[in-house]
């Protein structure tokens, strides 16, 4: 495979080395001007033998990472270096051999642009298709398990196991070398949906092991916590501490919410066993309120997402999409996706009081959208939307494609929502619909195929204006199809008579 990847590098630089002779033999080159025709034609090549190379030795992250620091910066030096060329006057010689442009059509007879029209069985596709989510559903809903008595008693195979409770249950744990202990499980709710963790608790009141048994929090986010050893600062403490997070309990950076959320679980689950089994008493105070610098800006920019007086000017446009990119997506890593749309109707809302940004820009959207008939997310608050926006308009390149292309491509963004919408009621898992490369583009945290889909969208935005946006993105899809449905609800209602 390596041979190749340098067989094709090698056409490549060729190529490139012929491209860059032909615009010096017809513009006047200056050599600050070459040297960036140079350093972004290499910098774009090397990405390439990283990249895949990067993939063959199974590390597709710095397959992406090699992507993101090489090919787009080359990218933008060449589309400067390109447009400063062109401003540059054309040799003599040239200009002598260019011929007049000639237009391919009449004037009077423009090419017509060919029209699609829906296929007959678009609506009987259409109805399948929900049918199928309704029966996923209801699949889920019915196959999921919620009872934990079988995991609990299998992770402590050896201990004579005594059922106290039932719902949420808990056990005495009675062991062969002495002693007794209790067991009981905990809910807390992460950014991308509950989870559930067992806790063990001894006699004397301190905490001895914690299990996972069951987690719908989103993939990136929980490997951070886990990397970080979070859970091991609950050992050996006693079960009536607060287990506060920012107080008594660290925090890992960039995945505050699912901290909040196992340290709720595990609070949850060991102040039961100390009040119930143990007769402890407890003095502790809740999570506090959330709400910081963070969300007030959050606040902000979605109240003046609403004032159109920002979005007349090109400048003032461009300085709120420069605020949306920067708080939203860098600062507070808060964008939505389909998990947030598809959480709400297997009824997972995060707590208000540990989650108020979930609650701003999800439900805010959604309000914003049956209310006032305006999807802003879309359109200026979501920060990946400005990131594409600004790249191409750092290319200056608008490529049009074929007018059967465009009208195709809501079909390719129906699917992929369709997909991710059956992936999460099979599951009941918000986190393993949801593909988007939101989060990744500011957190650099991502799965599986987001490390492909974050250069792919990036490299796409920089030649075709909004590219993830308009033909790959299930969320916005989905706001833009509840959005049509709130429409058509409000023009079948009967108009009544004014008088």
């Amino acid at each position: 495979m390596m041979d190749f990847t340098w067989f094709m590098v090698g056409i490549l630089t060729a190529a490139a080395i012929v491209a860059i002779h032909l615009t010096i033999q017809r513009y006047t080159v200056r050599w600050q001007e070459m040297t960036g025709l140079i350093a972004g034609a290499c910098l774009l090549l090397f990405s390439i033998p990283w990249a895949v190379a990067s993939v063959l030795e199974g590390v597709p992250r710095a397959a992406s990472m090699g992507i993101l620091l090489f090919a787009i910066p080359g990218l933008v030096l060449l589309a400067f270096t390109s447009r400063s060329v062109v401003k540059s006057p054309i040799k003599a010689a040239e200009l002598r051999k260019t011929p007049a442009p000639i237009s391919p059509f009449p004037i009077s007879q423009p090419k017509p642009s060919p029209s699609i029209q829906k296929a007959k069985w678009s609506r009987p596709v259409a109805y399948v298709a929900y049918t199928i989510l309704a029966l996923a559903f209801l699949a889920g809903l019915l196959t999921t398990k919620t009872d934990y008595t079988d995991e609990l008693k299998a992770s402590f195979p050896d201990a004579e196991v005594t059922p106290l409770a039932s719902n949420p249950p808990v056990f005495k744990l009675e062991f062969p070398e002495g002693g007794t202990k209790y067991a009981t499980s905990g809910d807390g709710h992460g950014y991308g949906g509950p989870l559930v963790i067992a806790v063990l608790v001894n006699e004397d009141g301190t905490i001895e092991k914690l299990g996972l048994l069951s987690n719908q929090e989103t993939p990136s986010y929980r490997k951070k916590v886990a990397d970080a050893e979070f859970a091991d600062q609950f050992l050996g403490r006693k079960a009536t501490e607060n287990f506060i997070v920012g107080q008594d309990i660290d925090a890992v950076s960039g995945a505050t919410v699912s901290c909040v959320a196992g340290a709720d679980a595990i609070r949850e689950g060991a102040h039961r066993i100390a009040t119930n089994q143990l007769g402890m008493s407890l003095s502790w105070t809740g999570q506090p309120w959330a709400f910081d610098l963070k969300n007030l800006l959050i606040v902000v920019l979605f109240g003046l997402a609403f004032w159109s007086w920002l979005f007349k000017n090109k400048w003032r446009r461009y300085l709120f999409f420069g605020a949306s990119l920067a708080i939203i997506g860098f600062y507070a890593n808060a964008c939505i996706s389909i998990a947030s749309l598809g959480a709400i109707p297997l009824g997972y809302f995060p707590p208000l009081r540990a989650n108020p940004v979930w609650w701003i820009l999800t439900i805010g959207t959604l309000i914003t959208i049956i209310v006032l008939a305006k999807n802003i997310w879309c359109y200026k608050l979501c920060p990946f939307y400005a990131m594409q926006f600004f790249l191409n308009k750092v290319s200056g390149t608008r490529i049009k494609l074929p007018p059967y292309i465009s009208a195709y491509a809501p079909r390719i963004a129906s699917f992929l929502l369709w997909l991710s919408l059956l992936t999460i009621f099979l599951t009941r898992n918000p986190a393993l619909g949801s593909f988007e490369p939101f989060s990744m583009a500011f957190s650099l945290n991502g799965e599986g195929v987001q490390w492909f889909l974050l250069p792919a969208s990036i490299i796409g935005a920089f030649f075709i204006p909004t590219f993830w946006c308009r033909y790959f993105c299930p969320l916005g899809h989905g706001l833009n199809k509840i959005l049509s449905l709130r429409k058509k609800v409000l023009n079948k209602r009967p108009r009544t008579q004014e008088g």
